[in-house]
């Protein structure tokens, strides 16, 4: 059974569908996964995967994964959850969402490669730890946190969507009208 005939079945079924794992760098199916401690982005255990080809290693899509921002869940360590860690400077935490009510975009880390593990910066028992932005941008499901804030922007009027348009300068929602045909 191919990729898309699986997803669509589990989606008829209402199961969640993780992506299978494969190697975000080199597309590697060599990969092993294990649950580490806390670390500076999570306040609980996560499951990590290691590609045995490149030694890439990324935060795995746990069991419950739903490719749908629509249908999913926010992640058990999602940037929106409270007492996450990206809110534990407040003043920072409010000028990200101050972005992102202009029409900024956030996307989920999960299945992005890791960088440098070994340049992690200490704090404490945890280390903080930083994801491949381009692979986010590139790859990333928008975040379903997220899409609650703008999902509470439109209930509230306010057009986030509108928005987002002008701010990766893409041009508005007004078609043209077509042109009129000639009589001829």
């Amino acid at each position: 059974m191919g990729e898309a005939k699986r997803r669509a079945e589990a989606y008829g079924e209402a199961r969640p569908h993780r992506p299978p794992l494969v190697c975000p760098k080199c597309k590697s199916i060599r990969v092993e996964t294990t649950a580490m401690p806390p670390t500076g982005m999570s306040h609980r255990p996560t499951k990590y995967a290691l590609c045995k080809e490149c030694a890439t290693v990324w935060e795995a899509y746990p069991d419950d994964w739903c490719e749908d921002v629509v249908g999913a869940e926010p992640c058990d360590n999602c940037a929106f959850r409270p007492g996450s860690p990206e809110q534990a400077n407040p003043a920072e935490w409010k000028r990200l969402i101050v972005i992102l009510r202009s029409g900024g975009e956030f996307r989920c880390h999960k299945g992005s490669p890791i960088l440098g593990l070994e340049l992690g910066k200490p704090r404490g028992q945890e280390r903080e730890i930083e994801f491949d932005k381009d692979w986010v941008q590139r790859h990333g499901r928008k975040c379903a946190g997220f899409m609650r804030l703008v999902w509470s922007m439109q209930d509230k009027g306010e057009d986030w969507f509108a928005r987002h348009l002008e701010f990766v300068g893409a041009p508005g929602y007004d078609c043209p009208e077509p042109p009129e045909k000639a009589d001829g």
